[in-house]
């Protein structure tokens, strides 16, 4: 899925509820665009510290530009399907992104640097032993592969090619 650009939003969000029945803190419609078409599970889920930000800003920064052509770049050229493919930010509170987890349901997390921590679940110890969580995938900063660094790029291209979402 290629990120929408952000603009205005006029619908109203709702709670979700939970596979466990609990109710959700209603996600700010920005991020409710990007369940658009996605029926989960899906393959991959792409995020990056900053991605939130970004998607807020009016001008797209170059490493979201950057962002949109990878994962364009995995559909066309490694045949990937629209469902192997999400977006959701990093840099959010940590029980929204693992909102997003829930509802999403990724086999596999690619986060790009240059950070590698993935939010804690505010319940995540008692589920960590029932529950194993997706796989993550960590591939060079975006700002950097944005910037021209074609060694980085390479790198991430490699590792893309041996997903299998």
């Amino acid at each position: 899925m290629i990120i929408p650009a952000a603009g205005p939003r006029t619908a109203k969000a709702r709670p979700t509820a939970t596979p466990s029945g609990s109710r959700e803190e209603p996600l700010p419609p920005l991020l409710r665009i990007l369940f658009h078409g996605k029926q989960p599970p899906v393959g991959t889920l792409w995020t990056y510290a900053g991605l939130f930000s970004d998607l807020q800003r009016a001008v797209v920064p170059a490493r979201l530009d950057m962002f949109r052509k990878i994962q364009a770049s995995a559909r066309t050229h490694l045949g990937w399907a629209e469902n192997d493919i999400c977006s959701w930010p990093l840099d959010v509170a940590p029980a929204v992104f693992h909102q997003g987890l829930r509802l999403f349901g990724p086999r596999t997390i690619i986060i790009f640097g240059p950070t590698s921590c993935i939010p804690a679940a505010p319940d995540s110890e008692d589920r960590a032993a029932s529950q194993p969580g997706p796989s993550v995938i960590v591939l060079p900063d975006l700002e950097a592969m944005a910037a021209g660094n074609k060694q980085l790029k390479n790198d991430a291209w490699q590792t893309l090619q041996g997903i299998r979402p």
